[in-house]
């Protein structure tokens, strides 16, 4: 559906480490769908998903071009929805 992930195996170390040293569950694991807009090419998506997977509390983000929109796996006491929306948004990239 949306081709491979985006998960790094270094950040996803770094977020397993950050779940378990900060009593985290999968009740503070969610998900969010964004639309994103002005995406062009597999390029655009690379730099979404390597930028915004790199930002604390993101455990994966995996972009879709043809659909313009991105799948967010985050812990929800370290980021929210609007902060990543935001994110994507000074790449550039209107986002909602």
């Amino acid at each position: 559906m949306f081709g491979r992930s985006a998960v790094k195996p270094d950040r996803f170390s770094i977020c397993l480490l950050s779940i378990f040293f900060l009593g985290m569950d999968a009740e503070n694991v969610s998900t969010c769908l964004v639309d994103i807009q002005g995406m062009r090419c597999q390029s655009c998506v690379r730099n979404i998903q390597n930028t915004i997977g790199e930002k604390l509390g993101v455990i994966s983000i995996i972009v879709n071009l043809e659909k313009k929109e991105g799948l967010v796996k985050y812990v929800s006491d370290i980021i929210f929805p609007t902060q990543i929306a935001e994110s994507i948004g000074n790449m550039g990239f209107p986002c909602a």
